[in-house]
């Protein structure tokens, strides 16, 4: 199967349903993470990523953000009641200001922690529990004292980025201390972290001929066609995949425009968007160096479909910096 990464800010509700509609090869996205609020009762303004009334594209995971067990455990049973039966828990952001409130992957340097929080919460809550996660926040044997405490518990699946929260998202894979997690976790793993292109898949794949689940971000963001390519599927031809491209473009556009409050906020996102879209395309630096200069946002939106008329697809896909 494959998952859609939750990337915070890129693959709210609005890209998931415009993806949707032009792409296949998703089976469920995770969504960005939903903090835990104080309150018996939860407004639905928080949950609007999450919202059924908001997502006809894709099945959805919620993913949670938070260890306070009397937050959690309303948190889960309000997502049940909107017809949530799994939900996600992120102990995997990490980003410091999350990671230092031992939120995230900070969470990962308190094993007691997650067993306290787990076993208060688990026999309160009707869904269904993951977890997404890293090998640890400071060092890569946080994960490896933590899988023993998780193996106690019911859990759906355990994704696993091969990085430590340190890192962010530079630096090698630690795909030694990956396989070390895969041979004593008794869950279902799912790898998540840096699946580029049919080429990387297919590598991890081979040296761990036992994940069947894969989870995709930056490298879908960067390759809208990446699931179509894991799965060897139809084989578009340049035109054809420009034109799908344009149209998503347009209607991704569209469709944040009327979210959006003021122009200068759809114009930063669209190039937000941007830094991932241009290596789809051969001359993509030069692409997203004119996008960015550009001020005003109808300009923006004519000189992009402007540029598509000429651009040329990065086939086969290629990924750079």
């Amino acid at each position: 199967m494959l998952y859609l990464a939750p990337l915070q800010g890129y693959t709210n509700y609005i890209f998931r349903n415009v993806y949707s509609r032009f792409f296949d090869g998703i089976d469920i996205a995770v969504s960005p993470f939903v903090s835990l609020v104080d309150g018996k009762r939860i407004k639905l303004t928080h949950l609007k990523d999450v919202l059924p009334e908001n997502n006809s594209g894709m099945m959805v995971i919620p993913q949670i953000l938070g260890y306070r067990p009397e937050q959690f455990i309303i948190m889960a049973n309000d997502l049940y009641k909107l017809g949530y039966e799994s939900i996600n828990w992120n102990l995997g952001c990490p980003v410091p200001a999350i990671a230092r409130k031992k939120r995230g992957s900070g969470m990962l340097s308190h094993p007691k922690l997650i067993e306290e929080t787990l076993n208060e919460v688990l026999p309160n809550i009707p869904n269904k529990l993951s977890i997404k996660t890293r090998l640890g926040y400071l060092n890569n044997k946080e994960l490896l004292n933590v899988i023993p405490v998780l193996n106690d518990f019911p859990l759906e699946f355990l994704n696993i980025h091969p990085r430590i929260g340190k890192q962010m998202y530079e630096g090698e894979l630690d795909l030694e201390t990956f396989s070390t997690c895969i041979k004593v976790s008794k869950h279902k793993i799912i790898f998540s972290g840096d699946i580029i292109d049919y080429d990387f898949y297919n590598k991890i794949k081979n040296q761990f001929p036992s994940i069947n689940d894969w989870m995709l971000g930056r490298g879908l963001l960067s390759n809208l066609f990446l699931p179509n390519e894991i799965l060897q599927k139809e084989d578009y031809s340049k035109e054809i995949k420009l034109e799908i491209f344009s149209n998503f473009i347009n209607e991704l556009f569209e469709e944040i425009k009327k979210t959006m409050t003021a122009d200068v906020h759809l114009l930063n996102k669209m190039k937000e968007y941007w830094v991932y879209f241009k290596r789809m395309f051969v001359d993509g630096d030069e692409i997203f160096n004119t996008l960015k200069y550009i001020q005003d946002i109808e300009k923006f939106h004519k000189t992009t479909n402007e540029i598509l008329k000429s651009a040329v697809l990065n086939i086969p896909f290629k990924y750079y910096k």
